[in-house]
């Protein structure tokens, strides 16, 4: 590369006395010789925009299977990780130990930090991401965002962006349904067991669940139904309705915690201070 960098410098040299010498003879034999040389470093050149090509896809290769192999690290968390300053460990435990661990393991062990009292657990603060408006927080890789919603019932006619929007082109701003920030129906918290009428059907692989309002109902129930549950629920719809309900009951709790740290009766409260 250096030998390549010095050539072509020399050959910028005689091309720059060349145009001082006006002798056309001399000029003839000269250009010539430049010609070649010009013609032998656009050849270099080529080749080593190729390398430099070749070296960027393997850099961002490199890079994007580096992010790979971190986030399934993260993802997995490395059973009996010790932490000597904490004197912690990360390790994997069953949510419901009643079911068999073996047989269900990938869907009810989760990675926890073992602690020997609650006062060894560490804050964890909550985000607020600017480009999105909503607030943010993470749990074992599970991203949760969103903000507090309205609650209505049935009969509220004032109900609005209870329903997700489905259009393909659509004015947010006056928009009926939901985009990112969504309210909820106060039903919204009920376990359904409606998939258990006789009618349920399988059809195309899947349990078709019976209710009208999809949007606003939890399938996935109690520790005695889980995996039962799980053979009907939509993933998609309640892990959308239920990263909305977390975050929405998140700061609610924030706002509990604010208020009693006050220690305010709240009977003393009027109204128009709600």
């Amino acid at each position: 590369m250096n030998n390549i960098i010095k050539e072509n410098k020399l050959l910028l040299n005689k091309i720059k006395e060349l145009n001082k010498n006006i002798k056309i003879e001399i000029q003839i034999e000269s250009l010539k010789q430049i010609k070649d040389s010009i013609n032998k470093f656009d050849d270099q050149f080529n080749q080593m925009s190729e390398i430099l090509n070749i070296c960027s896809i393997i850099k961002n290769k490199n890079k994007e299977l580096f992010n790979v192999s971190v986030n399934k690290l993260k993802d997995k968390i490395i059973y009996n990780n010790y932490d000597e300053k904490n004197d912690n460990y990360v390790d994997y435990k069953s949510i419901i130990e009643e079911i068999d661990q073996k047989k269900h393991k990938e869907i009810i062990n989760i990675p926890v930090i073992f602690v020997e009292d609650e006062n060894d657990i560490k804050n964890s603060p909550i985000y607020y991401i600017n480009n999105k408006k909503q607030f943010g927080i993470k749990i074992n890789n599970n991203l949760l965002v969103g903000n507090i919603g309205n609650i209505y019932n049935k009969n509220d006619k004032q109900k609005v962006k209870t329903k997700k929007c489905n259009k393909l082109f659509c004015n947010k701003n006056d928009c009926f349904y939901y985009h990112d920030n969504r309210n909820f129906m106060n039903y919204s918290w009920i376990h359904s067991t409606s998939y258990k009428i006789p009618k349920t059907k399988k059809i195309n692989g899947s349990y078709q669940i019976t209710t009208s309002d999809k949007y606003n109902t939890r399938i996935l129930g109690s520790r005695n139904t889980i995996l039962e549950d799980l053979l009907y629920v939509d993933i998609h719809n309640e892990k959308e309705l239920r990263n909305s309900q977390l975050m929405h009951d998140i700061l609610i709790y924030q706002i509990l915690g604010n208020y009693s740290k006050l220690c305010i009766n709240p009977n003393k409260i009027q109204e128009k201070d709600v």
